[in-house]
């Protein structure tokens, strides 16, 4: 599920969540370098498990425009 991504940044500490129809997705990371890695939790179920994003390419600075919601994603294949 997708929805709003919110968060703060704490030094090289990252906290952020998701909330979708599938409950809020909870993460939990540590930067270091162009990787951020860590856990996150799924609060409606309990599950849990490692995550890890790496940097691929910079941005163009200014607004980033709207992203595709599941269904949209889900309809186009």
């Amino acid at each position: 599920g997708s929805g709003p991504l919110s968060g703060s940044r704490h030094g090289s500490s990252v906290d952020f969540y998701v909330t979708s129809p599938v409950g809020r997705l909870e993460f939990n990371g540590t930067i270091s370098g162009e990787k951020i890695s860590g856990t996150y939790t799924i609060s409606a179920s309990g599950q849990s498990g490692q995550f890890s994003l790496h940097k691929v390419r910079d941005l163009p600075s200014g607004p980033l425009g709207r992203c595709a919601t599941d269904e949209e994603n889900n309809r186009a294949h």
